[in-house]
């Protein structure tokens, strides 16, 4: 599944329930995150499916989108 796949499929009640789950459970970065994302200007569907499929220890796609 694309990004673009699981930010159509969710609904806003579970981009909530997502959010708060990461409030809840300390979960920072994701917030940062999803905050950052969403001030760019994604949809807080877009920005919260793409916290959610981002890999903790690769970062190889933003580093490849930042030197190009």
């Amino acid at each position: 599944m694309t990004v673009f796949e699981l930010a159509k499929s969710l609904t806003e009640k579970q981009v909530d329930n997502v959010i708060g789950y990461w409030n809840a459970n300390c979960m920072a970065g994701k917030l940062k995150t999803f905050n950052s994302l969403v001030r760019l200007g994604d949809s807080k569907a877009l920005a919260c499916a793409t916290v959610m499929i981002e890999k903790e220890t690769d970062s190889s796609v933003y580093k490849i989108a930042y030197e190009s």
